[in-house]
């Protein structure tokens, strides 16, 4: 996916395009929909890590489960869910949600562009589970880069403009439980009863890496897992925290690798083409991003809180 600043920066722009009055927080909202599963997976992981008993060989939740959890909550289908949760707090619901849920969609469509090895998006799902990839090119390509400059420059300029702007936001009580908590519940629950589907169509390689028993011979895909160079030999560890060890890799470690390959053994790869990846930068600009989308949506509650004494 492209980072948060990317997507910020085509999506305002090309929104207020068709739209020139649109508050750009929506916009914003709606930029980060389809990621907050994988947003909530790495805070689950790092709670997981600090709350584990020291020395615990096992994580607090199946690796595996919680990977086609979040594939499922980052269909298109279930952003649109969560998309209406949020509008539903909007003083305008419907022009709201059709800015969350057509910038949620934009968000998946330039997903499709990056060249993402095991990875994709599911605009179809529930009823196909393939993935959709075009792979143009990769995340950190020079019109990545671009985007993201751009970005910056809207959440600046819109922190600024929109300084007076109404809230256009309304938390009366029945709008909290009538409408968005059941949207909620929907968003969180209802993925669970399609794990099988998202496993079936082996997402990610989720059923290839589960299933370890049966990998030898097995087709396999990574995508920006940690490489490091260990005295037997280079290493990678997937999702799930399970180490790899590689054939036909020559890339000082630690780096960031995604790779196509073949599995010559219960953990061994035999690797026909890898991607090294610049660490953190993909990171960073998300993270300056999502810092600043949250800095303009506190700063306007806070601005109402006080204009209506809650």
């Amino acid at each position: 996916m492209p980072n948060t600043l990317a997507h910020v920066g085509l999506q305002a722009l090309a929104t207020q395009a068709v739209a020139p009055a649109t508050d750009l927080k929506w916009i914003y909202l709606g930029c980060i929909v389809p990621d907050l599963p994988w947003m909530l997976q790495r805070i689950g992981q790092w709670l997981g890590q600090a709350l584990a008993p020291s020395g615990a060989g096992a994580p607090l939740v199946d690796p595996y489960t919680l990977r086609l959890y979040c594939i499922v909550q980052a269909t298109l289908a279930m952003s649109l869910c969560l998309s209406l949760a949020f509008a539903s707090l909007a003083t305008e619901p419907g022009r709201a949600f059709s800015i969350v849920a057509g910038n949620a969609w934009l968000h998946l469509l330039l997903d499709t562009i990056e060249i993402k090895w095991a990875n994709g998006v599911h605009l179809l799902a529930p009823f196909d589970w393939r993935l959709t990839s075009l792979g143009v090119f990769w995340p950190e390509s020079l019109p990545i880069h671009l985007l993201s400059v751009l970005g910056l420059a809207v959440l600046g300029f819109g922190f600024a403009r929109d300084r007076a702007r109404p809230i256009g936001v309304d938390l009366c009580r029945w709008r909290v439980l009538g409408l968005c908590v059941p949207l909620l519940w929907i968003y969180f629950v209802v993925p669970v009863a399609f794990l099988d589907r998202a496993a079936g169509a082996d997402n990610h390689f989720v059923e290839t890496l589960r299933q370890r028993d049966a990998r030898p011979g097995r087709y396999i895909e990574l995508e920006r897992d940690r490489y490091h160079i260990h005295a037997a030999g280079p290493r990678i560890y997937t999702f799930a925290g399970e180490a790899l060890a590689l054939e036909g890799v020559d890339v000082p470690g630690p780096a960031l690798l995604s790779l196509r390959g073949r599995f010559a053994g219960a953990d061994r790869v035999v690797v026909e083409e890898y991607h090294v990846h610049p660490r953190g930068l993909r990171d960073l600009s998300s993270y300056i991003g999502l810092c600043l989308i949250a800095v303009y949506w506190i700063r306007d509650l806070v601005r109402q809180s006080r204009k209506t004494g809650v």
